[in-house]
């Protein structure tokens, strides 16, 4: 029983030695943050984000980027902020603000964009696939007890509902939406490429915070989609993903 006991109190010390690990650069970050030194805030929430990312944290770091003006990086981490939490109104209104002061054309909203800030994503899923397995268990339970008619067809429809409507969510939810697009960080215009070569002709300059849809990478290059619909290269290094590396 004491052994018991004396582990009990070392994982509880331990589990408050580790959160005060990861709160002090998050404090020391919101410190700075109040003082003006916004470079310094951005450090600090880098190193709290990378140790327990959050929401809240990015939309932090995105703030104190903006402040230092790193504005394309500010618009990176305020996506990263809405993949994790949609529902973040004010990260929305930061990214459309840099987006129209780099001349980027503002996406437009869709439906489910609409309904997330008061009903997640992960909720209206969860609804579509009750519906579609409460209408496949319907149909088939009344075709199995020969009781056709109304009822089958009433499941049917239920199924078509529940699974376009889990299906269209599921497509829409950030992190699926967002898993192959990345942020041009650089704070000058960056040349979409025809070639992964520096002398090849340029297809279109991409302003910075563009947001860019990657479909391969070689070696230090990135085949991607612009905004406009440009297929071509540009430098790896210009370039990171809204979804971080695990």
């Amino acid at each position: 029983m004491r052994r018991f006991s004396s582990l009990l109190l070392v994982s509880f010390t331990a589990a408050i030695l580790v959160g005060r690990v990861q709160a002090g650069p998050a404090e020391d970050a919101a410190a700075a943050y109040a003082k003006g030194d916004y470079q310094a805030a951005a450090r600090g929430y880098e190193t709290a984000v990378a140790t327990l990312p959050s929401s809240g944290l990015y939309y932090n770091l995105a703030m104190a980027e903006m402040k230092a003006g790193d504005r394309p990086a500010a618009a990176l981490n305020f996506r990263r902020a809405l993949v994790l939490d949609p529902r973040m109104v004010d990260a929305k209104i930061a990214l459309s603000e840099i987006e129209r002061s780099q001349g980027l054309p503002v996406a437009k909203e869709g439906i489910f964009d609409k309904i997330s800030p008061y009903v997640p994503f992960a909720t209206i899923i969860t609804v579509g696939s009750v519906l579609f397995w409460l209408g496949a268990f319907l149909a088939v339970g009344l075709l199995v007890f020969r009781r056709g008619g109304i009822g089958v067809v009433m499941g049917v429809v239920l199924v078509v509902i529940g699974g376009a409507l889990a299906a269209a969510a599921l497509i829409s939810e950030p992190a699926w939406a967002q898993r192959n697009d990345g942020v041009v960080i650089s704070t000058k215009p960056v040349a979409l490429l025809d070639a992964p070569a520096d002398q090849s002709p340029t297809l279109t300059n991409l302003p910075p915070a563009s947001c860019v849809r990657i479909i391969s990478k070689r070696g230090e290059w990135t085949y991607c989609e612009s905004p406009g619909g440009e297929k071509g290269w540009l430098p790896s290094a210009n370039l990171q993903p809204v979804i971080p590396a695990a």
